[in-house]
């Protein structure tokens, strides 16, 4: 039990898509990414911390995502 948190959680997301762009032309690709997020419960259940990663690939785009959450109960 460190810092008041009892419960940890790590969950990995793997992901394919494909997505279709209509402007002056239209082009559909696929492709795939790969998430990971861990959180962590208070052990009074009242706070939870989440930190996640994602990334994605579909055709030349790469998206990459990083959020850090952070709620309170009261």
């Amino acid at each position: 039990d460190q810092a008041g948190f009892e419960s940890s959680e790590l969950r990995v997301m793997p992901r394919l898509s494909c997505e279709r762009v209509a402007a002056s032309t239209v082009s559909t690709d696929c492709g795939g990414g790969l998430g990971f997020e861990i959180s962590a419960t208070s052990d009074d259940g009242l706070r939870r911390f989440t930190a996640s990663a994602e990334a994605e690939k579909v055709g030349s785009s790469q998206r990459n995502r990083l959020a850090l959450t952070f709620e309170m109960d009261f």
